[in-house]
């Protein structure tokens, strides 16, 4: 930052619109000022999952902005080794990346957040 503060230091901020005048028609003149604002910060992705969970959130990054059905899903993370043995593993860790908000459902389809 410019005459002090911290390299990398993190700034928040927001713009508003606000009025300064009006123009020779009388139509109001705006400009914006830049206001602080608290910073939000936002879930790491896939970083430091458990593998089950890293695994299907992968698949369905693979899956693109279509996102994937259940089903689909959960074929391709069997094929991964994922609900083999136990088919509650795929719906844990569904969950548990749903709870974690890195993905949601919209109907039966499944899309990063």
């Amino acid at each position: 930052m410019k005459d002090g503060g911290s390299e990398g230091e993190v700034v928040t901020s927001r713009l508003e619109m606000v009025e300064v005048g009006t123009d020779a028609d009388g139509e109001p003149v705006t400009s914006c000022v830049v206001l602080p604002a608290v910073a939000v910060t936002m879930p790491e992705r896939a970083a430091k999952l458990p593998k089950n969970q890293h695994t299907l959130f992968g698949i369905l990054k693979e899956g693109g902005a279509a996102g994937l059905a259940t089903e689909e899903w959960m074929a391709k993370g069997k094929t991964e080794g994922i609900a083999v043995k136990r088919k509650a593993d795929f719906f844990d860790a569904r969950r548990a990346l749903k709870d974690k908000k890195l993905v949601h459902t919209y109907g039966d389809r499944w899309y990063i957040t």
